[in-house]
């Protein structure tokens, strides 16, 4: 075979080679192009599930509304909604207590803190503190009286059905400021409007999950 058959036939192989590395290169580029490409898609259904998820769990299991009944000092007889998010809450009640002559309100505000175990019909913990600001006003034909209060319990709760909770807490009382507006004189009444600024608070609650 002439010098130039031999140099002809070597290119052709040389071509050959070069062809199939190309080829060879090139599905491998394919192959990690499609295989990113599907990596994505699974990254990207993932993060959709997740976000969804929690979207879910975050309007069934923590964000509500809840109405309440309650008893207790300095509730009286109170009516109120509290709204929850998370292992918070926050509430307000109008309360009252007529009492032949005299005439009691209450208006409340407190903030609530869950921890402890979470029963099956809730999604807090059945232990709770309890922290808020309370306005007493009391009045009689001959005084009235305007109270402001801070309000610090420990409290249960009972969960007794996915809707129904019976919460019971105590605690102290601690007045910040009375205001006394005497608006007749009355010297048969005795006075009993006492200087000690700490009482013992204690309530009772129906709460009712919306």
């Amino acid at each position: 075979m002439s010098p130039f058959m031999i140099t002809h036939k070597n290119k052709l192989i040389g071509k050959y080679c070069i062809y199939k590395v190309h080829n060879k290169v090139g599905h491998i580029n394919n192959c990690n192009k499609f295989m990113r490409t599907i990596s994505h898609i699974i990254l990207g259904i993932l993060i959709f599930c997740t976000t969804e998820f929690y979207s879910v769990q975050s309007a069934i299991a923590q964000d509500r509304i809840y109405l309440i009944g309650a008893t207790g000092i300095p509730e009286l007889l109170s009516l109120g909604m509290r709204y929850q998010t998370g292992v918070a809450q926050v509430g307000f009640s109008i309360g009252s207590l007529p009492l032949g002559d005299e005439t009691i309100v209450s208006l409340m505000v407190d903030g609530f803190y869950h921890f402890g175990f979470v029963s099956d019909r809730s999604s807090q913990g059945i232990w709770y503190v309890r922290v808020g600001a309370d306005y007493l006003r009391e009045e009689t034909d001959f005084v009235r009286d305007n109270y402001i209060y801070s309000n610090f319990r420990i409290g249960r709760d009972f969960n007794l059905s996915d809707e129904i909770t019976l919460s019971v807490d105590a605690g102290l009382l601690i007045q910040l400021y009375n205001n006394r507006l005497e608006k007749k004189s009355n010297p048969g009444i005795i006075d009993f409007n006492f200087k000690f600024p700490v009482f013992p608070s204690i309530g009772t609650t129906i709460v009712y999950r919306i």
